[in-house]
């Protein structure tokens, strides 16, 4: 078998020439674009990461600040809470207070009566007491009675007024 390697020294250049044209056309018409387009789209993503970091970082700036807020809002919630409870346990006692005031003094009222009331008894018992001895008295004046009759008198009179064993 024989090959035949000819070298054509014409077809040798022009080979050469339309490989270095190829290049020049690729480079000029894909390449340079091509880098072009990557280099485009290399800044582009790196922004949306340079944006997507500073978002980041103002989404963390805002939840910090809204950590404090709500750390802020516990807190005042937390004193409100606690004035609410002193305000009323000072209601409570306030009301307690009067409460026990106007309690004494329907007391008091209620002392003064019954004492009225006391008195009004031993006055009317008084008077009663009086008037049976004036009565009994009159009876022994208007007639002459013997002992036994006076003891008689004695007893009646005695059990009028609320004495005695007999009861």
């Amino acid at each position: 078998m024989d090959i035949n390697l000819d070298v054509n020294l014409t077809t040798f250049i022009v080979q050469i020439v339309a490989t270095i044209i190829l290049i020049l056309v690729v480079t000029i018409f894909f390449a340079k674009p091509m880098k072009k387009f990557l280099a485009a789209r290399r800044e582009f993503v790196e922004a949306e990461l340079n944006n997507a970091q500073v978002v980041n970082d103002e989404a963390s700036a805002l939840k910090d600040a809204a950590n404090v807020e709500l750390a802020k809002i516990k807190a005042e919630s937390g004193q409100m809470l606690e004035d609410a409870n002193e305000k009323a346990r000072i209601k409570y006692d306030a009301i307690l207070s009067d409460a026990k005031i106007a309690a004494d003094a329907e007391l008091e009222k209620a002392k003064a009566k019954i004492e009225r009331e006391r008195q009004e008894m031993f006055y009317d018992a008084r008077k009663e007491i009086e008037q049976q001895t004036a009565t009994i008295a009159s009876k022994i004046v208007q007639k002459e009675i013997n002992a036994s009759q006076h003891d008689d008198l004695f007893d009646d009179f005695v059990k009028l007024i609320g004495g005695g064993a007999d009861e």
